[in-house]
Parts: C-alpha cells; sequence; structure tokens
C-alpha cells in the first residue's frame, strides 16, 4: 500500500479500483487502506453521462466482482480518463 500510495502522488489523476470477492472482504479492505491515508468510497453510483464523477475527496472505489461485472462499461471509461491502479 505505501507503492501504490507513492505512485497516487506522481499521478495527479490517479485512482485506486480495489475488487474484492464479498462485501465483507471489501469493507476490510477499504479499512486497511484509510489505515494507510487512502480514502476509498464503497457505493459509488457509475455514471455513463459522466464516466469521470468520483468525488475528489475520494483516492478511488472499493467493490466487489459482482459490482465491477454489473457496471463494466463504466468503469472502463473511468479508467480512460484517469489511471486506475487495480488491485484484485
Amino acid at each position: 500500500l505505501l507503492s501504490l500510495r507513492y505512485k497516487l502522488t506522481q499521478s495527479p489523476n490517479g485512482k485506486i479500483i480495489v475488487v474484492a470477492p464479498s462485501v465483507k472482504i471489501a469493507k476490510q479492505w477499504r479499512k486497511e487502506f484509510k489505515r494507510w491515508g487512502l480514502e476509498l468510497k464503497m457505493r459509488h453510483k457509475w455514471s455513463k453521462d459522466d464516466p469521470d464523477n468520483l468525488e475528489s475527496d475520494y483516492d478511488g472505489v472499493v467493490m466487489t466482482y459482482a459490482k465491477m461485472a454489473q457496471n463494466h462499461d463504466s468503469i472502463r471509461r473511468f479508467c480512460h480518463y484517469n489511471k486506475c491502479f487495480v488491485v484484485l
């Protein structure tokens, strides 16, 4: 996580996407990232009209594999506008 935090400081439009197998594990990841000073949004509303709609006070999002599959087109567009670092 220290390396990832450093990468974000080097990439002004960098965002983190954490994908977990369950909501319970996603919450654990979110808590761990927060300990390292990284704020992840848990229930992000993906927008087809605005692919870069993540609030600026978040460093990224955390979701389950199922949510990623449901929103794959919006996530692809989001990563087109941001340098995304994906943690599986």
